[in-house]
């Protein structure tokens, strides 16, 4: 049975909330922005940059891009403490130092017209993000900055959605296939099975921890727990306003202090 000694992090329209394993939560930072976490460090996108916070909630430091292509949009955190800027709209990933500078612009391969949903997570020394609007999820050498498509699914889903893995070699991906809103597994290489079947859309955020994936549905306003092994869920809360996000940290927090 799994131990879990953490805490998740969801953004909503109350602010960064933080949510226990026990059940309970708390409003961690007033940000409503994406939340990313690399190791026991915490990031907040803001408009032109990104800030650190510290565990009791304020912010530590804030970095801002001379890049006008880093405002605005989603990010991942980069394993030096940089990120990367997934910006829909110009159809390119912005790739950026910890001190903002740009490093490369990186075209996305094969874009639709449209908007994409992008989400984005680093596997080693690979950046990979859901999708490029036509079904697909691309890569990014880390080193190289070169540009490929990763995998690509069936065009009856209506989108892909977030993806997460599990650093063992699973992946995992939120799509929506004939109305369904879907949680996918698959391997490298190997097969796209489905999981589980969420009963509500729009899937904004998937985590893997332990045994279970914790995974944030928008318009439901709810955090489900889902078992990787068999797909059952259940629900843990319903009433969150409007998740964006879900990561987590491996640390467990306090309230911070108000008074």
């Amino acid at each position: 049975m799994d131990v879990f000694n953490g805490t998740l992090l969801i953004p909503t329209r109350d602010g960064l909330t933080a949510v226990r394993f026990d059940g309970s939560r708390f409003v961690l930072n007033p940000s409503v922005s994406s939340v990313e976490v690399l190791g026991d460090r915490v990031f907040l996108k803001q408009w032109d940059g990104i800030a650190e916070i510290g565990h009791d909630g304020h912010v530590l430091a804030s970095t801002r891009s001379t890049d006008s292509g880093a405002r605005g949009y989603g990010f991942t955190s980069l394993p030096d403490a940089g990120w990367a800027a997934l910006n829909n709209q110009v159809d390119s990933v912005f790739i950026l130092a910890p001190d903002g500078s740009p490093r490369a612009r990186v075209p996305i391969p094969n874009p639709s017209s449209g908007w994409q949903v992008l989400d984005g997570i680093v596997v080693g020394d690979r950046l990979i993000v859901s999708e490029n609007g036509n079904n697909q999820i691309f890569q990014i050498d880390l080193s190289t900055h070169e540009a490929s498509i990763f995998r690509s699914t069936s065009t009856q889903s209506g989108h892909l959605g977030a993806i997460e893995h599990d650093g063992s070699g699973t992946f995992f991906l939120a799509r929506t296939v004939n109305s369904q809103q879907r949680i996918d597994q698959f391997t490298e290489g190997g097969v796209l099975r489905s999981l589980a079947i969420l009963p509500h859309d729009k899937i904004t955020g998937i985590v893997s921890v332990g045994s279970h994936l914790f995974a944030v549905v928008n318009h439901e306003g709810a955090l489900y727990r889902i078992n990787r092994f068999t797909g059952e869920f259940e629900k843990i809360f319903g009433d969150l306003d409007y998740p964006q996000d879900i990561e987590y940290l491996p640390v467990p927090l306090d309230e911070p202090n108000t008074g």
